[in-house]
């Protein structure tokens, strides 16, 4: 059984970059090569290119039709919802929105925003943005969509811009069970951890581009979800874009979704990990909790922030068989209990109060255990 480990909240300084920054960091040769927290940029503004360079959303061009049951914006920086300060941007995409996918085939349902020529070949790139899946607006923008691994939303996608297939890795919601999930998806499938709604998800990414040698690196809410050393063959030169917020090809009609983003910084360095990642920018906000030396299979809890019943997500890096997950307090006293059975994740609806509490996670012969704080 594993010694608990005291966790802590990491405290971190949030820099803010202007609107069209260029900044050179303490490594010389650390590039940031876009960031925003959309604190700069007015309330109201739809056009945020700078930073960034293209959006994309429903436009009714070439005869592909916009929902027209709504004039509302459907990319705009807004103060209702924020991860760090008082801004995010908001994408909205509506049930009947379509986008030209080329000469008049009106099959994509987009609402995205692009970053072009965001590195080179060989070049170690990392991005990081925080996210939050809405419900706000009840009945289908919320839960009953099918996301399933084959018919999913990208809310993050990788390009060649030589390339003309698919996207080479990006970030879906799809269905694990009943929940969903985010998955990462490129050479090989991956799912990352629980996409819980109407909580900030903070996601960082780390891509060499390589035809051998090469490697890509992701982290969920501050925690390492995937370490990959692979070769990219076929795409062998050139540079690439990055982009971000909700696509799909599929169905019809599409999926109304509302979502925020925030915190969304692109670098180019060896180890630029703690200059785009939006948990250390989120600083003392204190959901995500993390142990000093994480057990390797109890990876991660953390608390969603709009739950009146105190959830907690119990995040593993692996598929358990059978756990049995319990959570008591201080005084040894057993406050919850519960079984995750065939999971990458639990969801526990404790109603703890305040206060520190161990928990305990047992399959088989192992127990891991680690103290977490409710605030």
């Amino acid at each position: 059984m594993s010694a608990p480990r005291r966790l802590i909240l990491r405290r971190a300084l949030f820099i803010g970059f202007s609107v069209a920054s260029v900044c050179l960091f303490s490594d010389a040769f650390a590039v940031l090569k876009f960031g925003t927290d959309f604190e700069s940029i007015p309330l109201g503004t739809t056009d945020i290119t700078p930073p960034f360079d293209l959006q994309q959303y429903c436009a009714g061009s070439n005869g592909c039709s916009c929902d027209n049951a709504s004039t509302e914006k459907r990319q705009e920086v807004v103060g209702n919802k924020a991860r760090t300060g008082n801004q995010s941007l908001k994408l909205v995409k509506y049930e009947n929105d379509t986008w030209d996918y080329g000469g008049g085939n009106c099959t994509a349902r987009r609402n995205e925003v692009m970053k072009k020529h965001a590195f080179n070949y060989g070049d170690d790139f990392w991005v990081g943005y925080s996210f939050y899946p809405s419900t706000e607006r009840g009945g289908t923008w919320a839960t009953t969509w099918n996301w399933t691994a084959t018919d999913c939303e990208h809310i993050n996608q990788i390009f060649s811009h030589s390339a003309t297939s698919d996207p080479l890795w990006f970030i879906n919601i799809q269905k694990e069970g009943s929940s969903y999930s985010l998955a990462v998806k490129g050479s090989s499938t991956y799912i990352i951890g629980p996409m819980v709604w109407d909580t900030w998800h903070d996601i960082v990414i780390h891509l060499k581009w390589l035809s051998t040698g090469g490697k890509v690196e992701v982290w969920l809410n501050g925690v390492k979800k995937v370490e990959q050393a692979t070769g990219y063959n076929g795409v062998t030169s050139g540079d690439f874009l990055w982009k971000f917020g909700p696509y799909a090809k599929k169905p019809s009609p599409g999926r109304p979704f509302l979502c925020y983003f925030d915190n969304v910084r692109g670098a180019v360095g060896a180890n630029e990990f703690q200059t785009v990642n939006p948990t250390d920018a989120a600083g003392t906000t204190g959901t995500i909790l993390k142990s000093e030396n994480q057990t390797p299979n109890l990876l991660g809890v953390h608390q969603n922030p709009n739950s009146r019943s105190g959830q907690l997500t119990i995040d593993f890096n692996r598929q358990t068989t059978h756990a049995v997950i319990e959570i008591r307090d201080m005084r040894g006293r057993l406050c919850h209990r519960q079984t995750a059975v065939g999971s990458s994740y639990a969801q526990v609806n404790s109603n703890l109060s305040s206060g520190m509490y161990l928990l305990n996670v047992s399959e088989r012969n192992e127990t891991h255990s680690q103290k977490f704080l409710i605030k």
